[in-house]
């Protein structure tokens, strides 16, 4: 198949989303994902349908939060998936993203933040299109792993809120194992490492 080579030469993230939607595929990661700004009007879009989001929030200024993050929406713009780093307090670089700064100077206490999980979670998947949702989570998975290799990728399924009678299946099928709950026992956690799939 011949690629057309204004495709790698897309200067911004939606020129890639619409030469991928002619391929099925973006042409520079070869995979259906396109990385794109989460304030993009599209991925609130996607988001504000997800059951966790916060419908009464109006995020103009992005769905993600302040830590290092991969935003990410397929070629024809019906899946979302946000990867976000989480670290322990005394790790974070910025002071923006050390919420325990500020609890401190108002003399609350320091937050236990996601229980206290370190790696990359998953903080938003939503698929609305026609691609297998295990497809996709490969491939955010190999996308996440280019970025930060090695690391623990990490996810909550609120059980309650899923179709599915086996939450989390469409992660399952590719790897991911059970590790607990969270604090208050709504949420399934799922996690997977890169070694285990070697």
């Amino acid at each position: 198949m011949m690629v057309d080579t204004h495709l790698f030469q897309a200067q911004n993230a939606e020129e890639v989303a619409e030469a991928g939607v002619l391929l099925g595929k973006n042409a520079l990661t070869g995979t259906y994902w396109v990385p794109v700004r989460d304030a993009d009007p599209r991925v609130i879009a996607l988001y504000r349908r997800h059951y966790s989001a916060n419908t009464k929030q109006n995020h103009h200024s992005g769905i993600a939060g302040p830590s290092e993050r991969m935003v990410m929406l397929t070629t024809d713009a019906k899946a979302l998936w946000v990867w976000r780093l989480i670290r322990p307090p005394e790790e974070r670089v910025s002071t923006q993203a050390k919420p325990d700064m500020r609890r401190e100077r108002r003399g609350n206490k320091p937050s236990t933040y996601f229980g206290g999980e370190r790696g990359i979670m998953c903080s938003v998947f939503r698929n609305e299109g026609p691609i297998l949702s295990s497809v996709l989570v490969k491939e955010a998975m190999t996308l996440a792993w280019a970025r930060w290799p090695g690391e623990r990728l990490f996810t909550y399924v609120w059980d309650a809120k899923v179709r599915s009678v086996n939450p989390g299946y469409c992660y399952k099928v590719v790897g991911w194992r059970n590790c607990g709950r969270n604090k208050d026992g709504r949420f399934t956690m799922l996690e997977v490492r890169q070694e285990w799939l070697e």
